[in-house]
């Protein structure tokens, strides 16, 4: 068996470090890391909530859920990070209080069952007209259209505090 020369050694541990390194420092997707909370009412949002930064300009779109803290981290597609840029921050309430079926979608059958139909539709009626009241994020923050947020994402990533009130505006909640 061959020997190495030191020299060839050092060589390789110095391109494997140099390796690890660039991967921790996310190079070569341009992602940075977002991490932040979500407020509501000064108090942490509610699990499940789910927190979309929608592209403006030249980026694509990112979403995280709010843990149980009020906490979300931002991924791209499967990606973690966001693109730097402008974005639109996007609120949708949480849907952990519809009831998830306990029936099981077999692998193969085109048409789900019932169950999980009726609970579709059950989650598309919270979204699309959520209760409105302390605890629940008012629909304008759900529209591109009507959302008063935005957010710069710096090269260097940062975090993201958001700041909602349950009340419609001009009300206190």
């Amino acid at each position: 068996m061959a020997q190495r020369s030191s020299s060839t050694t050092q060589g390789i541990v110095g391109v494997v470090g140099m390796a690890v390194i660039a991967g921790a420092l996310g190079c070569g997707n341009g992602l940075r890391t977002v991490r932040g909370k979500v407020l509501l009412d000064g108090e942490p949002a509610p699990e499940g909530v789910r927190v979309i930064f929608s592209a403006l300009g030249n980026t694509k779109q990112a979403d995280g859920i709010v843990g149980p803290d009020g906490r979300f981290e931002l991924q791209t597609m499967a990606a973690e990070g966001v693109m730097p840029g402008r974005y639109k921050v996007l609120l949708l309430n949480s849907t952990k209080s519809v009831p998830v079926p306990t029936v099981e979608i077999k692998p193969g059958v085109n048409t789900p069952p019932p169950e999980w139909m009726a609970y579709d539709r059950e989650v598309a009626k919270l979204l699309d007209n959520p209760p409105q009241g302390p605890g629940w994020i008012p629909i304008a923050y759900a529209s591109r259209d009507s959302s008063p947020l935005t957010f710069d994402v710096p090269g260097d990533g940062r975090e993201a505090v958001i700041e909602v009130s349950s009340a419609p505006k001009g009300q206190s909640p």
